[in-house]
């Protein structure tokens, strides 16, 4: 499993056993390890063999109104399921929102590493910090880069922007 900030990849070693269509028509289980797929419907971690498609799709559909695309190899399959449109302010969740708070309270008029501001907020795991704090605030436009050119430069700062900034000052 893969997390970005605009979707989550789910890869599968080994192709699938017949076609996605025939598969997905025919509600067809062809598990690679029925002992384990069958110990696993058993203690109730999985659920019964066949619907996997079906129920991927629609449950995301009533999530996110979109499918996941699979992209499919001769030894390989990988599910990816969007996280946001493009309007990218679209889908930030309350839990989002709180910890994008935690990170703008703690900046202020000065340029801060990715290190130092995981210290201000306390977050030690840095894909944590990435994906929960810094990827969401810049998104909305609370904090920008200073070299935006170069996102991965080990000299890169992030800052408020005006828009952040006016969001602190209202909260304070």
């Amino acid at each position: 499993m893969r997390i970005f900030t605009n979707k989550i990849e789910f890869f599968n070693p080994g192709g699938l056993p017949k076609p996605i269509d025939e598969l997905k028509d025919k509600d067809l289980s062809m598990p690679r390890n029925p002992i384990l797929s069958k110990l696993f419907r058993m203690v109730k971690l999985a659920e019964n063999a066949g619907f996997g498609f079906d129920k991927m799709e629609s449950n995301w559909f009533k999530y996110n109104k979109s499918v996941p695309e699979y992209n499919l190899d001769f030894d390989s399959v990988t599910s990816s399921f969007f996280l946001v449109s493009n309007d990218k302010t679209e889908q930030v969740t309350e839990q989002v929102t709180e910890q994008v708070m935690v990170l703008i309270q703690s900046m202020d008029t000065e340029y801060y590493a990715t290190s130092e501001l995981r210290k201000k907020v306390g977050v030690v795991h840095k894909p944590t910090f990435l994906y929960n704090y810094l990827k969401p605030s810049l998104a909305l436009g609370l904090i920008a880069m200073t070299q935006p050119n170069s996102p991965n430069s080990p000299t890169q700062r992030y800052g408020l922007t005006q828009k952040g900034q006016d969001l602190k000052n209202r909260k304070q």
